[in-house]
């Protein structure tokens, strides 16, 4: 799901959006996931994506990463999993900001 997020991302930035939505989770297709693991996978792909293509733009190899916003899609039964694993993931960023 890591890669799912990092693919994600790199087509926004490729399409040049100024926002990306993902819907991460499988349960619609009746597939049980452990939901916050599969939004911190998805988050983390995304975020490894664009801090490769900001790393690019500095070197002059690349447009500058046009993507400003990562909206998760989650159902209600699954909002408050995938809310938890987000902040947290974000804490922990915000403590250790290295590429992001």
């Amino acid at each position: 799901m890591k890669q799912v997020g990092a693919v994600g991302m790199r087509e926004a930035l490729r399409l040049g959006v100024t926002s990306h939505s993902h819907a991460s989770d499988l349960k619609d297709g009746g597939i049980e996931s452990p939901t916050a693991a599969i939004a911190d996978a998805v988050v983390t792909g995304a975020l490894e994506a664009l801090a490769a293509q900001r790393y690019l733009s500095e070197k002059g190899a690349s447009p500058a990463p046009s993507v400003g916003q990562l909206t998760l899609l989650a159902c209600p039964a699954f909002f408050a999993d995938t809310t938890a694993a987000a902040a947290e993931l974000l804490k922990q960023l915000s403590s250790h900001p290295a590429g992001h």
